[in-house]
């Protein structure tokens, strides 16, 4: 039979099962939330867009030695690497640079390490038998050419080999593999600072091509306008020498010269080229020098309408826009 305490225990029991269970559906649902936020933010594209200016410090410190490390980067078209590492640990830049080459990919990049060392890694040890020969050599030498002078340490310290090295090889590689450890964190520190700035670029990029498209819309109004132009001025040419007027002949002539000033295929193109570039600006990695190629496009196509046209307002429209695109391809030149 049940007593009153054993019902309170499976009371207990079962609520117990349900608040677990709402936990645990909460941890489920808050992970899916984070997760669809990060595919947003990836979505947006911000994320992917890196500058090549930044800089990055590091300060690491153990029982052998203080590390610090500065890495900075500037625009460049190509990926160039400068290390200034203790002439003792040269050996690292080969490896240093293959972790360059995967996480920077593009900028002049000069990477100061200073080590400080609070052990010695190098212990001198004096080889006393090169030691005595050379003292011999120059006292002999002192002796056959009637030197008076006496022979000092500076005579001696030129002799590499009266001073040996035995190398304390576990901490040499225990100060090389914090030595990764400080570049790898000061490159990190790098390209946070280059992502910051990427999402500044994204956004002024993405407001000037917002003004792009604008000024291809008001060309592509005003292109229909182009017909109407070459009417007036033959008629008024017309009418200026006092001939006949002849609409007929008017209007094939207006229609020949409207056809070689007709813009459609570069207002089409220009459309093209601005979608291409957002999409490229939102979803490429380290997109630079594509971004770079579509706004001399844009460029080109740009120039051929001011070329053909006859507008004043459409070579207004074309002066501005051409302007608005050297600004765009100058910022594209600092995205890696």
């Amino acid at each position: 039979m049940l007593t009153s305490k054993d019902n309170t225990s499976k009371i207990i029991i079962a609520i117990s099962v349900v608040v677990l269970n709402i936990l645990t559906s909460y941890i489920i649902f808050c992970t899916i939330i984070v997760y669809y936020n990060l595919l947003n933010l990836n979505n947006k594209g911000v994320l992917m867009i890196l500058s090549m200016t930044g800089f990055g410090r590091n300060f690491l410190a153990n029982d052998f030695c203080y590390v610090k490390t500065e890495i900075k980067s500037v625009n460049s078209k190509y990926l160039d690497l400068r290390f200034r590492l203790p002439k003792l640990f040269n050996y690292l830049e080969i490896e240093l640079m293959n972790i360059f080459r995967e996480k920077a990919l593009r900028g002049k990049i000069d990477i100061n390490v200073d080590v400080q060392f609070r052990k010695p890694v190098k212990i001198p040890k004096i080889n006393h038998n090169m030691l005595n020969l050379y003292l011999d050599a120059l006292r002999e030498i002192q002796m056959e050419s009637e030197v008076l002078d006496d022979i000092r340490i500076d005579h001696l310290i030129h002799y590499d080999d009266i001073l040996e090295f035995n190398e304390d090889k576990e901490t040499e590689e225990k100060v090389g593999a914090f030595i990764k450890d400080s570049v790898s964190q000061a490159l990190q520190g790098l390209n946070s600072m280059r992502q910051k700035e990427g999402e500044n670029l994204y956004n002024d990029l993405k407001e000037r091509i917002e003004r792009l498209k604008e000024s291809a819309k008001n060309i592509d109004k005003l292109k229909n306008n182009v017909f109407d132009y070459w009417f007036d001025k033959f008629k008024k040419r017309m009418e200026k020498l006092d001939l006949e007027v002849q609409e007929d002949r008017i209007t094939q002539e207006a229609g020949f010269y409207a056809e070689k000033a007709d813009i459609t295929e570069e207002v089409v193109r220009i459309d093209s080229h601005l979608n291409q570039f957002m999409n490229t600006l939102e979803k490429e990695d380290f997109c630079g020098k594509k971004l770079d190629f579509i706004s001399q496009e844009l460029h080109r196509e740009f120039n051929t309408i001011g070329s053909k046209s006859n507008s004043a307002d459409v070579v207004n429209i074309v002066v501005s826009a051409k302007s608005e695109i050297d600004k765009i391809r100058e910022q594209v030149q600092n995205i890696v």
